[in-house]
C-alpha cells in the first residue's frame, strides 16, 4: 500500500480536517479550559495495525479512549470492547465515497496515546492519505469506528456511526469499487 501524496489526497485531507474541526466545534465546551468536554477514559488497551510493506509485521500502540458527556454521562460506553482493537488502514477517498455526511450522524470519541515513535508513526499515516477503520466488536452496537487525525489540534478522533449496518455495507462497497478501479 502506497502513501498517497496526490492532489486528490490533499483535497481529502482538507475535507477530513474540516470534518474534525466542525464536529469538535459542535461539542459542548468546558468553560474552564475552552476544550470540548470529554469524559474520563471509557476504554484502555491497545490499537494494532499492520506495518506498511510488511504483511506479517504489526504495530501495537497503548492508548485510552474518552467520550464526551451527555447529561453528565459518557455518550459512549465500552464495557464489551476487547482489550486490543485492530485497525485497517484505508485510503481517505473511501470516506468521500461512503459519504462524510454519514459521519455527522455518529458519536465521537477521542484517542489518547503517550508521545513516542509509535504515536508519531500513526500521525504520519493518518496525515498521509489514510484513515483508520477500527474493528471493535461485531456482537455489540459498535462494530467499527472511523479514526482520523486532526493536525490543527494534534488530536485523534474516532467516529462511531449510529447506523452501523448501513455504514459497514457502504464501506464494503466503496472498498470493492476502489479495488476494482485499481485492477483496471
Amino acid at each position: 500500500m502506497q502513501v498517497d501524496s496526490s492532489e486528490d489526497g490533499g483535497e481529502v485531507d482538507a475535507l477530513t480536517q474540516k470534518l474534525g474541526e466542525m464536529l469538535l466545534q459542535e461539542l459542548p465546551a468546558n468553560a474552564q479550559q475552552g476544550q470540548p468536554a470529554f469524559a474520563g477514559a471509557i476504554w484502555s488497551g491497545q490499537l494494532e495495525w499492520r506495518k506498511l510493506g510488511q504483511p506479517e509485521g504489526r504495530n501495537t500502540l497503548p492508548l485510552t479512549i474518552s467520550s464526551n458527556f451527555v447529561d453528565g454521562q459518557p455518550e459512549v460506553t465500552a464495557e464489551s470492547w476487547p482489550i486490543k482493537l485492530r485497525m485497517q488502514l484505508m485510503p481517505k477517498p473511501v470516506l468521500v465515497n461512503v459519504g462524510i455526511s454519514l459521519l455527522k450522524d455518529s458519536k465521537m470519541v477521542r484517542f489518547r496515546a503517550k508521545p513516542g515513535e509509535l504515536r508519531d508513526s500513526l500521525v504520519t499515516l493518518l496525515s498521509a492519505g489514510f484513515c483508520g477503520c477500527v474493528h471493535v466488536n461485531p456482537a455489540s452496537n459498535c462494530r467499527i469506528l472511523i479514526l482520523i487525525y486532526v493536525p490543527s489540534r494534534n488530536d485523534f478522533l474516532g467516529f462511531i456511526p449510529n447506523n452501523q449496518i448501513t455504514y459497514v455495507q457502504l464501506l464494503r462497497e466503496a472498498l470493492e469499487q476502489l479495488r476494482d478501479n485499481q485492477k483496471k
